[in-house]
C-alpha cells in the first residue's frame, strides 16, 4: 500500500490514492504479494478525502492499512473537527471492513472497543514501536476478551515477528502489574490471526505443514536445556530462544530455500548491501 495523506495538499493526496489503485491493478506473485489500499490516519485525512480513498477502493475490493489513535492528537483532532472519536469516524466511511489493519489502537475508549468488537476489522500490535514513541500500550488483553482481532506487526521496527510477542508479553506485565497477563493462549491467537490474515491476503492457508498449505518454514538451530514439548514451546522460543540472540538457521518462503546456514543461499548479500548504501546516499543527496 501506499499512505494517502493529506499533508502534502490535495495533488499529492490524489496522486496517492492513484498509485493505490495503480498498484492493486497490477499482476502480482500468487502468495507472494497483495494490494491494501494505504492511508496514514484519520487525523491527516479530510472527509473528502476519506470518501475519495473509499470510493477507490471498493470497486477493487481493498482493504485498508491505517494508523489508529497511535497518539492522542488522532482522537482529540476527531472530537474538534468532527464531533466523533476516531474509531467511530473511521466507521461511518466503511473503513472499519474485513481485512482492514488498524496499527496501534492505543487511545481508545470503551465505545471504541466495543465497536471494534463489532467490526471485522483487525488491530495490529506494534509494542517496540510504541515504547519507542512513548505513546502508550493498547489494551491488548482487553481487546482479546471482548472478542476484538488483534494480530502483531513491526511498525518497521526491525522484522522479528517473535521479538515483539516477547515484548508484548512484557509489556502487558509491565502494563498491568499482573505476571500472568497475555499468556501464551492469548499470544498463540494473536499468532494465528496473523496467519488468517495471510491467508486472506495471499489465497491459501498458513501456519500447517500440511498438504495445501503455504510451504513457508522456518527451522533454528536449537539445543534446549530442558524437555522441550507442546505445552512450552512458546515458552522455549520467547525466553531461551528469542531473548538469547536466537536466529533462524534455515527459511523455506515458496518451498524454495531461501536462507541456509544462517545466510542467503540466492542472493549476494555483500553485494545488496552496497548497493542499498549507494542508494541511500543518492537520496540524501536529492532530499
Amino acid at each position: 500500500c501506499y499512505e494517502v495523506t493529506d499533508r502534502g495538499g490535495t495533488a499529492e493526496r490524489d496522486l496517492g490514492i492513484s498509485e493505490n489503485v495503480r498498484f492493486a491493478k497490477e499482476d502480482t506473485k500468487p502468495g507472494r504479494v497483495a494490494a491494501h489500499f494505504g492511508l496514514h490516519a484519520s487525523f491527516t485525512l479530510s472527509d473528502e478525502s476519506l470518501e475519495k480513498a473509499r470510493a477507490a477502493a471498493e470497486p477493487l475490493g481493498l482493504p485498508f492499512h491505517i494508523h489508529l489513535s497511535e497518539g492522542k492528537e488522532d482522537p482529540v483532532d476527531s472530537l474538534q473537527k468532527y464531533g466523533v472519536r476516531t474509531a467511530e469516524r473511521l466507521d461511518k466511511f466503511g473503513i472499519l471492513s474485513e481485512g482492514t489493519l488498524l496499527a496501534h489502537g492505543i487511545q481508545l475508549s470503551g465505545a471504541e472497543l466495543e465497536l471494534l468488537s463489532q467490526r471485522p476489522a483487525s488491530i495490529i500490535h506494534n509494542p517496540r514501536s510504541n515504547m519507542n514513541n512513548a505513546v502508550g500500550a493498547a489494551q491488548v488483553t482487553t481487546m482479546l476478551s471482548r472478542g476484538i482481532k488483534v494480530g502483531i506487526g513491526t511498525d518497521g521496527f526491525g522484522c522479528d515477528i517473535l521479538g515483539e510477542m516477547l515484548t508484548a508479553r512484557l509489556l502487558a506485565h509491565h502494563t498491568s502489574g499482573d505476571p500472568t497477563a497475555l499468556g501464551d493462549d492469548e499470544l498463540l491467537s494473536i499468532l494465528r490471526h496473523n496467519y488468517e490474515l495471510a491467508g486472506r491476503f495471499f489465497g491459501l492457508p498458513f501456519g500447517r505443514l500440511a498438504e495445501g498449505y503455504a510451504a513457508d518454514l522456518v527451522i533454528w538451530d536449537y539445543r534446549p536445556p530442558t524437555p522441550l514439548n507442546r505445552e512450552n514451546l512458546l515458552s522455549h522460543l520467547l525466553f531461551a530462544g528469542i531473548s538469547e540472540g536466537l536466529s533462524p538457521d534455515t527459511v523455506f518462503i515458496a518451498g524454495r530455500i531461501r536462507l541456509r546456514d544462517g545466510g542467503f543461499a540466492d542472493v549476494d548479500e555483500l553485494e545488496i548491501m552496497a548497493k542499498a548504501r549507494a542508494a541511500a546516499e543518492a537520496l540524501w543527496k536529492r532530499v
